[in-house]
């Protein structure tokens, strides 16, 4: 008898989730900045300055589910990122470009206040392409974390998020064949629209 009140709890717990479980689209535009640490102890990088805010765009899935009270929202999104810094060497200036494309996997934790989501959760990142003057220094993957608001508006959602970096981008930068080490963080903010499937 136990057993099967066991049972019972289990299949009434998995069919509540269930019935409450969404999927979606989402997708949007990125504002992505760079961070430099200069790492080379020989000195011939002087300097490499922060460039400005530069746009990409994203797209990809999303589910939701409540459980004891919170709201669970994992997503695979891909992320298409591009921006720029200026490094001094030698005291001449060189740009430096950075342009690739990953897969991000957001795992969010958050609660539902009326239309109101407010979230935070890690994010694992596999970078799938680069073109940019890594030429290969970059990470295969990534930590960061993401904290944000999602609005709920019948089955759309405006999405509003910052994510920051956990993990280095890239140890180093190749500049005119030469490899210089660094330290390579990219934090961006997140603006998007989900769609609920159902």
């Amino acid at each position: 008898m136990k057993k099967l009140i066991i049972v019972c709890l289990v299949l009434f717990s998995g069919n509540a989730m269930w019935a409450q479980l969404q999927m979606g689209l989402r997708g949007g535009v990125n504002f992505q900045s760079l961070k430099f640490t200069n790492s080379d102890t020989q000195g011939a990088l002087d300097l490499i300055e922060e460039g400005e805010f530069s746009t990409g765009y994203h797209a990809g899935i999303y589910t939701r589910f409540h459980l004891f009270g919170l709201t669970f929202q994992p997503e695979a999104i891909y992320t298409r990122m591009n921006s720029s810094g200026v490094a001094t060497i030698s005291g001449s200036k060189e740009t430096v470009d950075v342009e690739y494309n990953r897969m991000d996997i957001p795992l969010l934790v958050g609660i539902t206040l009326g239309p109101l989501r407010p979230y935070i959760g890690p994010v694992a990142s596999f970078n799938l392409a680069d073109i940019s003057d890594f030429e290969g220094e970059l990470k295969n993957s990534t930590w960061g974390y993401q904290l944000g608001l999602g609005i709920d508006i019948k089955k759309l959602s405006i999405e509003l998020r910052y994510e920051g970096p956990i993990s280095d981008s890239a140890k180093n930068i190749v500049l005119d064949g030469t490899v210089y080490p660094t330290d390579t963080r990219t934090s961006q903010y997140i603006v998007g629209l989900a769609y609920k499937l159902f």
